[in-house]
């Protein structure tokens, strides 16, 4: 007997038209919502949810896709939920694309708000991209001389991950300049945090190590990088052959070892 049919990708989420009443903001909000929050401040934001803990906050401000993190165990923060729609337009971007699952809509997109508001976020993971860099799962595994060489699979989000990763730690720490926050995120992303000499070669092998002492400029070469549908992440941009000059040894695609960083 055949399965029910997939069911194809729509947008918005099935939710009343009434206007939803201010909250007190708790972990219970969930991620991947949107709403307007209000701070003890008086200061109030459009704002997607991308992660919580059970005191720590780390939102994306739609006014230009930074990420910002704050402790909300105070009791003084307010939310007050909008529509995948609404959200969007008022951020002046694509509603983000869902799949329906049952009686319910999954996001199938976690980086789409960064994505369309925030140029050093498309600017980084454009670079990486280009740049062919292992980074995230893909570096762990290129550690282990295991990576094949592709954003496929396990490693699809890899770039888009990294750059959300800096944007988080500049968030916590805005001293900390882009280059501190990446080479920091690189050396957790590989493993080798404990063995310094281990980590320099590997990212003089991948090419991490000149990406990095000329990263501003790289930054500014791809500054007007589009945002593109979630769609082509995997396709774009051309995949060139891996090649002996490129990085550590690679494993035929389709053989990744799947190691987990979380």
């Amino acid at each position: 007997m055949n399965g029910p049919a997939a069911s194809a990708p729509r947008r918005g989420p099935r939710t009343s038209s009434r206007p939803s009443a201010p909250r007190r903001f708790s972990w219970a909000v969930g991620v991947g919502v949107f709403g307007d929050i209000t701070f003890p401040s008086g200061e109030r934001q459009l704002i997607e949810t991308v992660r919580m803990t059970e005191s720590e906050a780390v939102v994306v401000d739609l006014a230009d896709g930074a990420r910002r993190v704050f402790d909300y165990t105070d009791g003084h923060h307010l939310f007050t939920p909008v529509t995948l729609e609404v959200a969007a337009d008022r951020a002046g971007m694509p509603a983000p694309v869902t799949l329906a699952v049952g009686d319910m809509l999954r996001r199938i997109d976690p980086f789409h708000s960064e994505r369309h508001l925030n140029a050093r976020f498309r600017a980084l993971n454009a670079m990486i991209f280009d740049r062919r860099l292992p980074c995230a799962y893909s570096l762990l595994l290129a550690a282990r001389r295991a990576w094949g060489g592709r954003y496929d699979g396990a490693h699809g989000e890899d770039p888009e991950q990294t750059a959300a990763n800096v944007a988080t730690a500049i968030a916590r720490q805005p001293e900390l300049t882009v280059h501190d926050a990446l080479a920091n995120q690189l050396a957790q992303d590989s493993g080798l945090t404990d063995d310094p000499s281990a980590l320099r070669a590997l990212l003089d092998d991948c090419g991490w190590t000149d990406t990095l002492a000329d990263l501003d400029h790289l930054l500014v070469a791809h500054a007007d990088a589009e945002a593109y549908p979630v769609a082509l992440l995997s396709q774009r941009p051309p995949e060139p052959a891996p090649t002996a000059s490129s990085g550590p040894d690679r494993a035929p695609a389709g053989q990744h070892e799947q190691l987990s960083l979380l």
